[in-house]
């Protein structure tokens, strides 16, 4: 694939992320989780919920960038070869699982909830964190 028009590929899938995480998830209040956390250690816990929720949409965007190179197909992707393509995802604690046609990229944050994405087969996309009610995590375990 011509390098140029890989550019401008990720490029457009930059802005889509960033578009979607400026549309936020509706939820405007600041949970206190299960611990009952509260001030200084609720807004840190919110800040890094929204870094591990940005840094799950960065590796699904560029998942998706390495299949368009790739026939469409999302085998052999991997922490490392993310971080290559996107540098911001190097601190992430991130996980990737991933075969032909589906992956699951795992984003833990400092406040102990895993923000997932997975594609399944068909094309559907599912955005799920662990555990329910806690964080930036909503009751339902679904934060899309």
């Amino acid at each position: 694939m011509n390098a140029r028009l890989l550019t401008a590929g990720l490029a457009l899938l930059v802005l889509a992320v960033a578009g979607a995480g400026c549309g936020g998830g509706g939820d405007s209040t600041i949970s206190t989780g299960a611990s009952g956390a509260t001030g200084a250690s609720a807004t840190s816990d919110v800040a890094a919920d929204a870094d591990a929720k940005a840094a799950a949409r960065t590796a699904q965007v560029t998942l998706e960038a390495l299949a368009t190179e790739h026939n469409g197909s999302y085998a052999g992707a991997d922490v490392s070869r993310l971080a290559q393509l996107d540098p911001r995802l190097a601190d992430a604690d991130l996980t990737v699982t991933s075969d032909d046609t589906t992956y699951t990229v795992d984003v833990a944050s400092t406040s102990g909830v895993t923000f997932s994405i997975t594609r399944e087969k068909n094309g559907a996309v599912a955005f799920s964190c662990e555990p329910p009610g806690t964080g930036g995590c909503p009751d339902s375990g679904d934060w899309s």
